[in-house]
């Protein structure tokens, strides 16, 4: 991932200019093909040191290949709901007041942020372990596996759904903020990001869950529940767009990205018991106060320091960099002062690897 975003950055830099003749759109392109043939090459690279064969031998009749295929397909089209629910809100947009479709890209980027930094690498460092232990029939295991997972999962996003929902506006304005992104353009990108972030929990929560029902080969449960993504996508964002705009889009995803995660929820749950909400109600709660001493601290922040609109930007980043960091200390000390355990680990797995360097 970090390659392909270096060379996005790097062709768009290097290349967009008068000087080669290429448009900037024509040259962010380049940095998306370049991007993706050297992470192919990456993985390719490592391949000898896995003693798995790197040329491809056609064998479609293979056992393995079709049960590959018939898991494959309900799983690709699972796992497009989120930007299949992006697509479609897209697309109504474009029926909207100009700019309403900047607004929703602007905003959901930076939703991703989180959903990519934390959500798909816990996602991603689980599936192999939990594919092992539901194969291994060790289902107790598994779902342990799983809960702690959404437990770490909650603790990462939940402080950073906070600072979306009190703190849009800064972060937009700081980041977007430049040339002909104004602040009024600022201001409604922002009111996009605070719809999406009501959701944000749900959205990246499902990235963590799905991956339990591939492990046990059902990928038609999350195909199920993405379908009714969509559906409540569409019904709510359509009927919503004609009060509030754009805004209504980007809640559209929220609540459908609620449902999804709902739906894997209680399904997970009937798998296993202890995936059952009563289990992390405890973990919920003390989340909460934690969550609560952290927005009041960004409040009285807020309150005591306004702010600095038309200062330059190095002050107006200092202003979102020390509210968001005095947010962050107090949540992260009301988990260690509640004995939150799952933070402990997270702290622990922290140090020793600033340890090993």
């Amino acid at each position: 991932q970090a390659l392909l975003n270096l060379s996005i950055a790097g062709f768009g830099y290097f290349m967009g200019t008068t000087q080669f003749g290429l448009p900037p759109v024509v040259s962010l392109a380049y940095g998306v093909l370049f991007g993706g043939l050297c992470q192919v090459v990456l993985q390719v690279l490592y391949f000898p040191k896995t003693k798995l064969r790197v040329m491809p031998v056609f064998h479609p009749g293979h056992p393995g290949v079709i049960e590959v295929g018939k898991l494959l397909i309900p799983a690709a089209l699972g796992m497009m709901v989120y930007q299949v629910n992006t697509l479609v809100s897209t697309q109504l947009a474009s029926f909207l007041h100009e700019g309403s479709v900047s607004y929703l890209y602007y905003a959901d980027r930076l939703m991703q942020l989180p959903i990519g930094v934390f959500s798909f690498a816990i996602s991603t460092a689980q599936l192999p372990t939990l594919s092992i232990q539901s194969a291994e029939s060790e289902h107790d295991r598994a779902a342990e596996l799983l809960s702690f997972s959404i437990k770490i999962n909650f603790l990462l996003v939940v402080p950073v759904m906070l600072l979306y929902l009190m703190l849009a506006t800064p972060i937009v304005d700081v980041l977007y903020r430049r040339g002909a992104f104004s602040i009024a353009k600022a201001v409604a990108t922002s009111s996009a990001l605070k719809m999406y972030a009501v959701g944000l929990w749900s959205a990246a929560s499902v990235r963590v869950l799905a991956p339990y029902f591939y492990s046990r080969k059902e990928p038609y449960v999350p195909l199920r529940s993405g379908l009714i993504s969509l559906t409540l996508n569409f019904i709510i964002g359509f009927t919503l767009m004609h009060y509030i705009s754009f805004m209504g889009l980007a809640l559209g995803i929220a609540v459908a990205s609620m449902g999804n995660f709902t739906y894997l929820w209680i399904a997970a749950a009937k798998r296993h018991s202890r995936l059952r909400f009563r289990n992390f109600s405890g973990y919920l709660i003390k989340l909460s106060v934690a969550v609560a001493v952290a927005g009041i601290s960004v409040w009285l922040f807020e309150n005591l320091w306004s702010y600095p609109w038309h200062h330059s930007v190095w002050i107006r980043l200092l202003w979102l960099t020390a509210i968001s960091t005095l947010g962050f200390l107090s949540y992260a000390a009301m988990l260690w002062i509640m004995r939150v355990e799952e933070f402990r680990y997270f702290v622990g797995g922290v140090k020793r690897r600033l340890r090993r360097g």
